[in-house]
């Protein structure tokens, strides 16, 4: 008898676990933003950008690069450098920043 009540309540949790619930959540579709990630160091001659855009929260995949983009590094209101593109959405510049 206990066995029998036992392995009822084995295959009972089992089909209980076994369950999932789905939950429908309207996401609003938004225009993509910029994303600038730089690396800036006093110590290296190079200053690199890596610029893409956002994507959906459930989109998968990559990120999208951004190309064709003109930036350029200042001080105190002056340029002082370009970047130039050397893979799409990856700019280097050979400016050293203070």
């Amino acid at each position: 008898m206990k066995a029998r009540f036992l392995c009822g309540c084995i295959v009972s949790l089992m089909l209980a676990a076994s369950c999932e619930t789905v939950i429908d959540v309207e996401i609003p579709d938004r225009p993509p933003a910029l994303v600038v990630n730089s690396y800036l160091s006093t110590d290296s001659s190079v200053v690199s950008v890596d610029l893409t855009e956002t994507a959906a929260i459930l989109s998968e995949g990559a990120f999208d690069k951004v190309t064709g983009a003109t930036i350029s590094l200042a001080e105190n209101g002056q340029a002082i450098g370009e970047f130039t593109e050397e893979s799409p959405g990856f700019y280097k510049s050979n400016v050293t920043p203070v």
